[in-house]
């Protein structure tokens, strides 16, 4: 017979209940003496820290580092995307902050919680003057506006990177997602290097940094067999430090092979004539020229309109005589001439920096101002390299942009296309916007009997069949392209210009397909810039030139030696390019010299009015000619937006973007509070009534160790009774839910569900208690604590060392 002792444990007959003897079942008897409870090496609550002289401890430490060189690789992939020497600054100082408190918290000891805080600490403090340069106060401390910057662009800036053409270097924001990515790798794979229990997951970080480097690059990632080999070669070393196989570390070195051949080849999936596809190809552009009417539509007004005379463009005098191009429009529909085609329109156009591509010998710098609102189209004199606009450039009042948008900097705005060498700003430009291009100028008018077709060019499908037709009567089939082109210009040229005028023979405005027709039949051709443009693009794509149609400014002499020269819309022109397998893009002259028209001509146009050809058109959604008297955007007619309803918009977005960022940053202490909830409720409801009455013992237990009053339970700490952890609790209520727990697992009978119900209220009651011990963050410490559930597998409720 035996003596039920309150500790839950029994004496042999004949022995004392205070002797220390214990019977053979129990756990505790061959437990080695001393005090079992609050040793200092488990109340720190921290995760156990290998012993540095250990080899362990050796091999952790030579993992972090291998992983550490393993985020620098990968974030080498990132060059292309910057190109600038800020970004060694940046990724730099990320790498840094990431490493050093991932040290420290493993050398401390820190929980988790606080070793994000720490980082997130980081991510305020050294974001500004890292990643956003430009808003630091003496270049080292974050002004409001610099913390604004970068909370938006963390959240907001990795669309923005996939709708502006690298290199972006340190424009606006944009090196904030490289900062967040390396200090987060950075810190992470350092952190389960050091005191992970599976320590090969520290190499996913590094994975993870590279492949957003090959994803958000241009196509052309930085030398990709060498970092491919490179960051393979470390990950099989630092796999090799880990000593035995496991799953995970299988499943890791398979995603490593994966992710090296695909650096090999280039990261990409798809390869198309030799150039890998990059995220960015799929993201759609947020500047749409299908939106705008075509320039050209409004040559005439420009010509001869009520602000023909007015200053358009103050230019400097070494442009004289020179072409400033405003657009180039490469394709047709019968109806206008527009920059892209249907279907690649809304990606012809990019975000660019104000550097656009890489400086090439000869070019110069020219300051330009625009002196007059002009949609968003930007004056340029040759191909540009940078275009950086004034400071306050677009600080005017003045407006014409979809948004209306005044104020709005011209840079950030700023979008460019590279095969139509045009750019454009979204906003709008204002009176007053002054910017300054790098260019190289070339030989404007080229010979079209020099040329050599620059690739194969098929006649247009919309063009009118007179084209064709005319091209027959005025070209040699036999004739190689350039003779054939030389023939068709000179044939071009002998027409008369006429904008329609007052004492002018009548000449309609337009470049439709009936247009153009009427212009190739009637003898003699009449018309000006904006009709023989189109049809010499249409007659050099019908003889195997690909084509395209430009328009702009011819710089007025400087006779007055005046400087800026003043550029009106009178000196307004529209030109064909032709593209050349030497010299690429070249401008040709297919509209006659202005000079009298014969009398008969004149007399018999100016006293009967034509009435225009109408085709039917290619189909029943044929867009309808636009108005030909202006040169704005077509959604200027919509209704003047309601500031209070934008305003309520900007505050819902607003809103629903922060709670979003609050919810990412308090998921994981969620999640924690929830796993308990759960733990709670299997372990009152899961198990026959002896298991549901002990594991109300283990929730007093678990309560004791988040609020730290009781040690974390490990596989060899060793462990207590019941009555001695209420005498560490010192609660004379835990000292009865004690009694109550014993006798319901040791008494004969099986406890009734009244006696559970009575044990698990008390239960509650203690619980809440205990976690209320100690100050308002202590509770909140307790609540998020993983202390608890390091030790609970979530099978029955039990715990493993329980």
């Amino acid at each position: 017979m035996s003596v039920l002792r309150p500790g839950g444990t029994r004496a042999p007959r004949g022995t004392s209940s205070a002797s220390p003897a214990r019977s053979a079942w129990t756990p505790s008897a061959a437990r080695s003496p001393g005090p079992p409870l609050r040793s200092s090496a488990t109340r720190s609550g921290g995760p156990s820290v290998p012993d540095r002289s250990s080899p362990s401890a050796r091999r952790r430490a030579l993992l972090a580092l291998a992983a550490v060189g393993l985020v620098v690789i990968g974030a080498a992939a990132w060059w292309p995307v910057y190109a600038s020497p800020w970004f060694l600054v940046c990724a730099g100082g990320a790498l840094f902050a990431g490493v050093a408190l991932a040290g420290a918290g493993a050398v401390a000891r820190w929980r988790p919680h606080v070793v994000l805080l720490a980082v997130a600490g980081a991510w305020l403090l050294l974001g500004v003057p890292l990643a956003v340069p430009s808003q630091a106060l003496w270049g080292v401390l974050p002004t409001p506006q610099g913390l604004v910057d970068l909370i938006t662009t963390s959240a907001t800036g990795w669309r923005a990177l996939l709708t502006i053409d690298p290199p972006v270097g340190d424009f606006q924001a944009l090196l904030v997602p490289l900062f967040v990515l390396v200090l987060a790798a950075s810190a992470s794979t350092v952190s389960l290097a050091l005191r992970s229990a599976r320590p090969a997951l520290s190499l996913l970080p590094p994975v993870v940094v590279l492949l957003a480097g090959l994803a958000f690059g241009d196509g052309e990632p930085l030398a990709p067999l060498a970092l491919g080999g490179a960051f393979a070669l470390l990950a099989l070393l630092a796999l090799a430090l880990l000593g035995s196989a496991s799953i995970s570390r299988t499943l890791v070195a398979g995603l490593l092979v994966l992710m090296t051949v695909a650096a090999g080849l280039g990261a990409g999936a798809l390869v198309v004539g030799g150039s890998r596809a990059a995220v960015r190809d799929a993201v759609s552009q947020p500047f749409d020229p299908r939106r705008l009417d075509s320039p050209l539509s409004g040559f005439r007004a420009d010509i001869v309109g009520p602000e023909a005379d007015a200053v358009r463009l103050d230019v400097p005098s070494s442009l004289a005589g020179r072409l400033v191009s405003i657009a180039r429009m490469d394709s047709y529909d019968g109806v206008v001439y527009r920059a892209g085609d249907s279907t690649e329109a809304s990606s012809l156009f990019s975000r660019v920096p104000q550097s656009i591509g890489p400086a090439l010998p000869g070019e110069s710098e020219y300051s330009l101002t625009v002196e007059a609102a002009g949609g968003v189209w930007l004056p340029l004199p040759g191909a540009p390299s940078s275009i950086e606009f004034d400071a306050g450039a677009g600080s005017g009042t003045e407006s014409t942009s979809p948004s209306g948008a005044a104020g709005v900097d011209p840079q950030d705005d700023l979008f460019y296309s590279r095969p139509l060498e045009t750019a454009a700003v979204s906003t709008g430009l204002v009176a007053g916007t002054s910017y300054r291009v790098r260019s190289t100028l070339i030989d404007e008018i080229a010979e079209p009997a020099d040329l050599v077709p620059g690739a194969a060019a098929a006649p247009s499908p919309t063009a009118p069949p007179e084209v064709a037709a005319w091209a027959a009567d005025h070209a040699d089939a036999d004739a190689d392209p350039a003779e054939r082109l030389a023939s068709l210009v000179d044939a071009l040229r002998q027409g008369y210009v006429s904008h329609g005028q007052p004492g002018e023979p009548f000449s309609r405005s337009g470049h439709g397909a009936d247009r153009i027709a009427e212009l190739l039949t009637d003898a003699p051709m009449l018309g000006d810039d904006e009709q023989y443009a189109v049809a010499g693009a249409l007659l050099a794509q019908q003889v195997g030139f690909p084509a395209r149609v430009a328009l702009g400014y011819r710089v007025p002499s400087n006779q007055d030696g005046a400087d800026p020269i003043a550029v009106t819309g009178r000196d307004t022109v529209a030109w064909v390019e032709v593209l050349d397998a030497e010299r690429g893009w070249v401008a040709i002259d297919v509209t006659p010299l202005e000079r009298p028209v014969p009398d008969d001509v004149d007399e018999q146009q100016s006293t009967t009015v034509q009435p225009p050809r109408v085709l039917p058109p290619r189909s029943s959604d044929e867009n309808i000619p636009p108005d030909t008297t202006t040169t704005q955007p077509t959604d200027r007619d919509e209704p003047q937006r309601d500031p209070f309803a934008e305003l309520l918009r900007a505050v819902a977005i607003w809103t629903g973007l922060g709670a979003a960022v609050l919810a990412v940053l308090l998921s994981p202490f969620l999640a924690v509070i929830a796993a308990k909830v759960v733990r709670r409720s299997r372990r009152r409801r899961r198990g026959d009534p002896r298991d549901r009455a002990a594991q109300a013992w283990s929730e007093i237990r678990d309560a004791g160790v988040d609020a730290r009053l009781l040690p974390r339970r490990t596989s060899t700490a060793p462990a207590s009774t019941r009555a001695e952890t209420a005498s560490a609790l010192d609660s004379p209520a835990a000292r009865d839910i004690a009694v109550l727990v014993d006798r319901a697992q040791f008494a004969p009978t099986v406890p009734l569900p009244a006696d559970l119900d009575r044990i698990w209220a008390q239960t509650d009651e203690e619980r809440t208690r205990i976690m209320r011990t100690g100050g308002r963050w202590s509770r909140l410490r307790a609540a998020i604590s993983l202390r608890s559930l390091r030790t609970y597998h979530g099978k029955g409720g039990r715990r493993t060392s329980e």
